[in-house]
């Protein structure tokens, strides 16, 4: 069971745009002529979006939940602003955009997670070359699974904001990942936003495989947005594709 309406309100303060994660997409603008185009999946209320849209890019924001998405055209207040938010299937998402158009494509904060099996993350991959315009790049952000081998039950950090905690944990097996996430609010009530989801449990030796397989000539590992080298056990790692 997924439900996002209760932690739309407090998604832009969870998720924050870190400094380092600007500086990351500032160095990416400077491979390509402005304005340059992003595309997200998993782009939730659309902060990073806007942030982008700012600065002058041609943006569009991608999500499979229809709460995300109304809070994230609620930002779309200067109609000149080149940004659009569209509720699709990940992989469809070929169907519908603009074909060898996209010079980034990202998806962070591990909503990876919003595939189940290897073959669909493969699909989806092999969607955004469809997608990519030549030189293109897809940034990838997620949980590095190495580092939690042997562990049952894994708990990541709270996100905290002045207003609410967030907690995210999975529950860890041979054969299957289930991933919990639940929000606290400043009156102490607690949500449940995901319960028991199934998840696939992809290390980044085997998205470097999949990439491969779609078709992709390069795939970098990092520790994070500033780029520092993956070593394997940290906690999660940035990839850029190619």
């Amino acid at each position: 069971m997924i439900s996002v309406k209760k932690l739309v309100e407090y998604y832009e303060e969870l998720f924050p745009i870190s400094e380092q994660q600007k500086v990351f997409y500032e160095e990416l603008t400077k491979d390509y002529n402005k304005p340059v185009k992003f595309l997200r999946f998993g782009c939730g209320t659309g902060t990073f979006e806007s942030y982008l849209s700012k600065l002058g890019h041609d943006v569009t924001g991608v999500d499979i939940y229809n709460d995300f998405l109304n809070s994230a055209n609620l930002r779309k207040r200067n109609q000149l602003m080149a940004i659009r938010f569209f509720q699709m299937n990940y992989s469809d998402a070929s169907k519908y955009l603009g074909k060898g158009f996209y010079n980034v494509i990202s998806i962070l904060n591990s909503r990876l997670f919003d595939f189940q099996t290897r073959d669909e993350i493969l699909n989806f991959l092999k969607s955004c070359r469809i997608l990519l315009a030549p030189g293109g790049k897809i940034i990838v952000e997620h949980v590095n699974f190495d580092a939690f081998e042997g562990i049952s039950f894994i708990q990541f950090p709270v996100r905290e904001s002045v207003r609410a905690k967030l907690y995210s944990e999975i529950t860890n097996s041979r054969d299957e990942q289930e991933f919990t996430m639940k929000l606290e609010n400043g009156s102490g009530k607690i949500s449940t936003i995901v319960d028991n989801y199934p998840i696939y449990k992809m290390r980044p030796g085997e998205l470097v495989e999949i990439a491969r397989e779609a078709g992709y000539k390069k795939t970098e590992l990092f520790a994070g947005f500033s780029k520092s080298p993956f070593l394997g056990k940290e906690a999660k790692f940035t990839a850029i594709i190619q």
